[in-house]
Parts: structure tokens; C-alpha cells; sequence
């Protein structure tokens, strides 16, 4: 390839969550380690805002006609990007790619429900259908898609993260140092999500009562945080219970905490799980096909979905064993789950797909 490509990036906003990440990482770390290799240029729908890009990004109308006119490839993330691009397709010249960052089904459902899983679902399947590629992010999730999907338009490519380096402010420094002097003995329980159903952690709280010497501290926001405060209340846990709200780049706190939970009902890649490895912290996850797919019971501790009893177990185990499993989730993160990895990976695909 001689010459740059020119890559369009397609967002639903540029909020600092999940997926939007991804593509974050993508996009500045290819900028930063392979500089010739393209020009990003990143499109969004919605004014929200949070991710720090190092490229051009500009707003667009979901109900426009922007048709991405010069550029060899446009790679979307999400629901509505997919849906924009595969109404416009025979309008656009570029090769268009998708990263699915969901079970589409299932969180539609746990979400809302079955009927509107079904619905919304195989709207979003027809839409990848008509991309020239499809990124999935676990085998378990490929071999789902490939019912629905021409296998020669699939490919897996496992996501990474990097602990970000920002100072944290000094109120929150202060704040931890009060929880260990307060709970002496104790041991720290830490979970950094958006705070819906699909995350599972009101079963942390059910298990709080039988964890005596356990702290939960929750980083995030989100339509479930006045059900679990009510169930922490509830079940008399409430003084050990921390809603810390939103943290940009919670994953700096990882320090702080004992244990790291995932206790997900579904999963398309758990990236605060491997930023949790990647810090050397402990962690325990649900035992969903893609957290068993990414890491092994010698690195994470898994527990039964929705059994309270079983995941007590696996806390108490996670900190018993902290050290020795924080330390073979930190070796298997650095060799399976570079950034460099993620990075080249999606550096070749692009290449194949403007040969």
C-alpha cells in the first residue's frame, strides 16, 4: 500500500463509554504508532460528548444524506450507524466495515423484552448483512453471527485497553484512604459500568450480607442506580455500599480496589474486565460463554449467573487468592490482549479490504 488511506469513522455520539472507546483506541493509537498509514476522520449523530480524539470529528444528521464521498473505507460502531450506512449503501463508495460490540438479541432483551429483541434484532442483523465486514469480538459471538451471516464477511478481532494516566483528583485520593482507616480489614469490591439489567450488579448487593469484611464501590451512572441503592437498603448492606457517580477513566481507580466483579448476564467483550487484568487486580466474572472464552479459571474466578451462593464463593475465593490470580490475569492480558495487537489487526483489515 502505497499511499494513506482515508478512514471514516461512524459513532452514534462521541460519549466516553464502551464501544465509543473502542473506537477511541483505534483510531489514536493507530494515529500514534503508525502515523502514515491513514487519515481518520470521525463522524457523529448526537451532541454528547467525552472522548478526547486525535482527529477531525464532525456532526452529521441521522436523517441526512452525508454519502462519505472520498473515502476508502467507513467503519461504523453501533446501532444507528449501521442502520444509516446500509440504507445509503449503493449511494457510498467506500468499503464499509462494522465492529458489533453487543449480543444484538440478547440485549435487546434484557433490556426490553423478548418481542422487542426479535424486532430490533433482525433489523440490525439485515443492516451488517449488507457491510463488506463484520468484526466480532469473540469466537462465541462469531460462530452466533455466522446463523445470520456469510462467514466470508466475519472475522474476529479481540478488543484491548490501556490504563489511562491522568492524575486522579485528590478528593477522591482522600476519599479511599478514609474508607481503608474507617473499614479496617476489609476488602474492597470494585465494578465500573453503565449502570443497567444487563450488568448484573444487584447480585453483588444479595451477596453483601454473608460478605461481612466486603465494601462494593460502584463507578457509573445509569437507569438502575435508584433500584440498587433501594436493595442495598433493603437488605441492611447500605453502609457499605459507595455509588461514586461517573469517573472519567474509571479504569485509574483500579488501584484502589481488592477485587474486581463482572457479574454480567451477557457480554460481547468485557473491557473493564481486562483493564481489572490488566491492572493485575482479581477478578471475578459470571461464567457466560465470552467471559470463559477470555480468560481461564487459573487467571479469573467465575461464578454461576444469578446463583447468590455461588458468587459469595467466588469473592471469597478471588480474595483469598488475589495475589496469584491478579498476577495470571495481568500475564494473559499483556500476551493475548495488547493494544498493539488490536491495532495491527485492524491496520490488516483495512488493507484487504481496498486491495
Amino acid at each position: 500500500m502505497n499511499k494513506k488511506l482515508n478512514i471514516a469513522v461512524l459513532l452514534p455520539s462521541l460519549d466516553n463509554k464502551g464501544s465509543l472507546i473502542v473506537a477511541k483506541d483505534i483510531v489514536n493509537n493507530t494515529i500514534l504508532d503508525y502515523p502514515d498509514f491513514a487519515n481518520f476522520t470521525v463522524f457523529y449523530f448526537d451532541e454528547i460528548f467525552g472522548l478526547d480524539l486525535n482527529c477531525d470529528c464532525k456532526q452529521i444528521n441521522y436523517k441526512g444524506n452525508f454519502l462519505f464521498e472520498n473515502f476508502d473505507i467507513i467503519h461504523s460502531h453501533g446501532y444507528r450507524p449501521d442502520l444509516y450506512l446500509a440504507k445509503r449503501l449503493s449511494k457510498i463508495d467506500g468499503k464499509i466495515i462494522s465492529t458489533i460490540h453487543c449480543d444484538v438479541f440478547d440485549y435487546f432483551k434484557i433490556i426490553y423484552n423478548y418481542f422487542i429483541s426479535i424486532f430490533f434484532g433482525k433489523k440490525w442483523i439485515n443492516a451488517l448483512k449488507k457491510k463488506n465486514l463484520v468484526i466480532t469480538l469473540t469466537k462465541f459471538h462469531y460462530y452466533k453471527y455466522a446463523k445470520f451471516i456469510n462467514q466470508d464477511k466475519l472475522k474476529v478481532i479481540y478488543n484491548s485497553r490501556l490504563i489511562d494516566n491522568d492524575p486522579i483528583p485528590k478528593t477522591d485520593i482522600d476519599f479511599f484512604q478514609s474508607l481503608r482507616k474507617k473499614y479496617i480489614n476489609h476488602n474492597i469490591i470494585g465494578a465500573f459500568a453503565v449502570l443497567t439489567p444487563v450488568k448484573g450488579l444487584d447480585q453483588v448487593i444479595k451477596a453483601l450480607p454473608n460478605l461481612k469484611k466486603h465494601l462494593f464501590i460502584v463507578m457509573g451512572e445509569g437507569p438502575e442506580m435508584k433500584k440498587l441503592k433501594a436493595l442495598s437498603i433493603k437488605l441492611g448492606v447500605s453502609d457499605r455500599v459507595f455509588f461514586l457517580g461517573y469517573k472519567k477513566d474509571a479504569n485509574r481507580y483500579m488501584k484502589f480496589i481488592d477485587v474486581y466483579v463482572q457479574p454480567s448476564h451477557t457480554e460481547a467483550f468485557p473491557l473493564s474486565l481486562i483493564e481489572a487484568c490488566y491492572s493485575g487486580v482479581s477478578s471475578v466474572c459470571s461464567n457466560i460463554p465470552v467471559l470463559e472464552e477470555v480468560y481461564t479459571d487459573d487467571e479469573v474466578t467465575f461464578f454461576e449467573l444469578d446463583n447468590i451462593k455461588s458468587l459469595q464463593y467466588g469473592i471469597e475465593r478471588a480474595t483469598k487468592e488475589k495475589a496469584t490470580l491478579g498476577a495470571n490475569a495481568k500475564s494473559k492480558t499483556l500476551n493475548s490482549y495488547s493494544m498493539k495487537q488490536m491495532v495491527e489487526n485492524y491496520m490488516n483489515v483495512y488493507k484487504d479490504l481496498v486491495k
